[in-house]
């Protein structure tokens, strides 16, 4: 599957040996799992899903 350069790209932190992405307002790793694993594959598809769906930005998990 071709991502479009508009999405932040998954990285490999090699630090920790984990696939990470790192979201333009947050400008901090979230690590995803294992670099090359499918769980880190899962995981960076549903969290660029829900940043996209959201405006481009992460929904305030904070409670009102």
């Amino acid at each position: 599957m071709k991502r479009s350069a508009d999405f932040p790209a998954m990285r490999h932190h090699k630090g920790s040996g984990q696939a990470a992405v790192v979201l333009p307002e947050e400008g901090r790793y979230r690590y995803l799992g294992p670099w090359e694993s499918r769980e880190a594959q899962l995981n960076y598809d549903r969290l660029i899903a829900q940043w996209a769906a959201h405006g481009r930005q992460m929904p305030d998990s904070s409670p009102d």
